[in-house]
């Protein structure tokens, strides 16, 4: 009797773990897929862009090339949207890095696109942490304008 319940149990808990999705299928979601998405962003309403006289296709790699500069792991590279996250770092008093620094994009013509910088900082360690977006829009203005 013990070893049906055990079996069963073993059973159960296999069945169940083969039928819920794959990290990958959840993964694969867009955090901002159309510029709808990104233009109804709370941050994105209350701050001006910075307007760059070239296409999204140029622009969005730049985003990524600026994060990376600044020392961040790309997490998140979409369409209107590209995600960097620096690591964290322990200091004498206190820890710092950890920030997320997100971009978001709007292509506002065929030869334009306005790009918006957030830095998200972690409540631990908001001490040590700072904003990164002039950092990240000058990086992408550096390379954007290279010869």
């Amino acid at each position: 009797m013990i070893k049906t319940l055990l079996l069963t149990s073993c059973l159960a808990t296999l069945a169940v773990g083969c039928a819920s999705p794959g990290g990958d299928a959840a993964s694969k979601k867009k955090k901002y897929p159309t510029t709808e998405s990104v233009l109804n962003v709370d941050y994105v309403k209350k701050n001006s862009p910075t307007i760059y006289q070239h296409s999204i296709e140029e622009v969005r790699p730049a985003a990524a090339r600026a994060l990376s500069v600044v020392g961040c792991k790309i997490e998140t590279q979409e369409d209107f949207y590209v995600e960097g996250k620096r690591p964290n770092k322990m200091g004498f008093f206190v820890g710092s890095g950890g920030e997320t620094v997100k971009v978001f994009l709007n292509p506002s013509s065929t030869n334009q696109t306005q790009v918006w910088a957030d830095t998200d900082l972690s409540f631990v360690g908001i001490v040590g942490q700072k904003s990164w977006n002039q950092q990240v829009l000058d990086e992408m203005t550096r390379i954007l304008n290279k010869p």
